[in-house]
């Protein structure tokens, strides 16, 4: 059973109603997207503010002894020297 072909809608009616549907399903798409984005920008703050007061956390003694061991590391050829100024750049912040 077409509806179009019984007469119950005709064109008009028929773009009318999809307009009508857009204006409701159009603003709820939107929001629910900006709803995501926002939490996982929370997410990443909350992320971002861990891991800066775990590096403050770490007392100056502690990251000589760090830095210490990556040199042995290097010395030894565990780390290469890109890996070594990496993780240096990381312990010193």
């Amino acid at each position: 059973m077409n509806l179009f072909l019984l007469g119950v809608f005709g064109p008009w009616q028929l773009l009318v109603l999809l307009f009508i549907g857009c204006l409701v399903v159009l603003p709820i798409v939107l929001l629910t997207r900006n709803a995501r984005h926002k939490s996982r920008a929370e997410l990443l703050d909350q992320q971002l503010r861990e891991a800066q007061a775990q590096h403050r956390k770490v007392p100056e003694g502690e990251r000589y002894d760090r830095l210490e061991r990556l040199n042995e590391l290097r010395k030894s050829g565990v780390l290469s020297e890109e890996e070594f100024e990496r993780e240096k750049r990381r312990v010193l912040g």
